[in-house]
């Protein structure tokens, strides 16, 4: 069986979301005249995704990556949606047109300094780790982007963000308290641990819409990969010992986004100490 970095995520936030959402499939399906943020930001993955096609020339030319990214923005619409292009998603993609000018800018800059998009759209599964209750299991997941500096001998791990942007060490990590939130970038650098020979390996977010640098880095010891890939372990064995249990930073939140109704009937009809079963 399979487990997403995204379902390993769902589980730390919450295992009754997990539940929910993984298990019951229960979600929102409601529609909107304009484009959500969910496919907004895909469209903007999918024209992102199409930058391996340039050439390390053209990648140091800001104008250029403007105007692919445009074609490739609208190439991706046609790919995705059937319907023209209405009113309300020609004022999105007008405020897009904005950020890729940016983006552009900040690009031609990185690439100058040495880096070369490596991979694009990455597909890895984790496969044998150390402790699973059930060997048959694996994870998987796909990594935005990879770089390489070849002078530095260094490969930096991209997350495209279209939504708000946190430090990715706090995202993931409470210090505090010695606990995960969100295993997502420990696990891609776990990935490509032996991708390149020697190379030391920096995580990052970048956020689209906003800050269009590679700024919010996170540089994993080897001591905190190991305590990501020991929490993976004991989420992988306790969903499947069906421990489903609700936390309270989701309850009352997100129960009522999958279910379509307000925070206080799902209270009402979902006791904690309801069992999955019951539900």
């Amino acid at each position: 069986d399979v487990f997403s970095v995204t379902e390993l995520s769902n589980y730390l936030e919450c295992p009754y979301y997990y539940y929910l959402k993984n298990i019951k499939k229960i979600g929102d399906g409601a529609y909107t005249p304009d484009l959500d943020p969910r496919e907004l930001g895909n469209l903007v993955h999918g024209a992102l995704s199409s930058l391996t096609q340039l050439s390390e020339n053209d990648l140091s030319r800001s104008e250029f990556i403007f105007s692919f990214l445009m074609d490739s923005l609208f190439a991706e619409y046609r790919k995705q949606y059937s319907s023209a292009i209405s009113n309300i998603i020609k004022i999105q993609i007008s405020n897009i047109e904005k950020i890729f000018q940016k983006f552009a800018l900040s690009q031609a800059e990185h690439f100058n300094k040495g880096w070369r998009i490596k991979y694009s759209e990455y597909d890895f599964k984790i496969l044998n780790l150390a402790g699973l209750a059930n060997k048959n299991y694996w994870i998987e997941g796909r990594i935005d982007r990879v770089d390489y500096n070849e002078i530095d001998n260094q490969l930096l791990i991209i997350d495209y963000k279209t939504g708000k942007v946190k430090d990715p060490e706090k995202k993931h990590y409470d210090k505090s308290t010695g606990k995960w939130k969100d295993l997502q970038l420990p696990l891609y650098q776990l990935a490509l641990q032996d991708d390149v020979k020697g190379a030391s390996i920096i995580t990052s977010y970048l956020h689209i819409f906003e800050e269009t640098k590679v700024e919010k880095k996170w540089e994993i010891t080897q001591d905190i990969l190991g305590s990501a890939s020991n929490c993976a372990v004991d989420v992988i064995n306790n969903i499947n010992d069906s421990r489903f249990e609700p936390s309270g930073n989701r309850y009352g939140n997100r129960y009522d986004i999958l279910l379509g109704r307000s925070a206080s009937v799902v209270d009402q009809d979902l006791e904690l100490d309801d069992t999955i079963e019951e539900f």
